[in-house]
């Protein structure tokens, strides 16, 4: 019996793409930490929570492989210390960014760290639409209970017209790989309609022409 054999992956062309795509290839995440926590009575509570590193582990390899890119950066502003965060789809530059509140800085390095650890965790698991299993009451942990991020969706950057001599430059490229780094090196700063169907009609061309030399 010929065992099945998974769809073939379809790079996304928009960011709600790339995060339908993401989810629906995501793995069960599980809360396998327990932390323990004292009370002012002089009880404890415990509670489960997804471990920041091991997040990372299972996350970031398939945001890359979807063309997502996730950064994070503690930053003073006028409304305060907050995390600020985007997640970014690079083919188009289509972005999703916003602030996640933290405690003041003089909360103290200890609260001020489990905070910033607290929101960069929960930004990327609300942002993301991840359900980690478990119990879900690891807010305790922070100091103060961050408010709920505010988002905001942000129109790419302008694309440049794109050079005289693209098509022939694209043209030349004989593989996927030589196709990425085009795009990487001169092609995104000129990414424009035009050249995003060229580059499909290419990819599937290059696609098929692989297909006929392997069989």
């Amino acid at each position: 019996m010929i065992p099945p054999t998974e769809p073939e992956f379809i790079f996304p062309e928009s960011l709600e793409q790339a995060i339908a795509t993401f989810q629906a290839k995501l793995p069960h995440i599980g809360k396998d930490n327990t932390a323990k926590v004292p009370t002012k009575t002089g009880g404890e509570y415990s509670y489960k929570y997804t471990d920041l590193t091991a997040l990372h582990e299972i996350v970031f390899p398939l945001l890359q492989k979807v063309g997502l890119t996730w950064v994070t950066m503690p930053k003073v502003t006028e409304a305060g210390f907050v995390l600020q965060y985007s997640l970014t789809f690079w083919p188009s530059s289509e972005q999703i960014t916003g602030e996640w509140p933290l405690p003041p800085v003089s909360s103290g390095s200890q609260a001020l760290g489990s905070a910033v650890t607290y929101a960069r965790r929960y930004a990327l698991i609300a942002v993301l639409g991840l359900a980690p299993g478990g119990e879900d009451d690891d807010g305790k942990a922070a100091s103060q209970p961050p408010a709920k991020p505010v988002t905001q969706a942000q129109k790419p950057p302008t694309v440049g017209v794109p050079p005289e001599g693209w098509r022939a430059k694209l043209a030349a490229v004989t593989d996927l790989d030589q196709m990425q780094e085009l795009y990487d090196t001169e092609a995104h700063h000129w990414y424009t309609d035009e050249v995003k169907l060229a580059f499909k009609a290419r990819k599937t061309k290059l696609v098929a022409d692989s297909a006929v030399v392997s069989s």
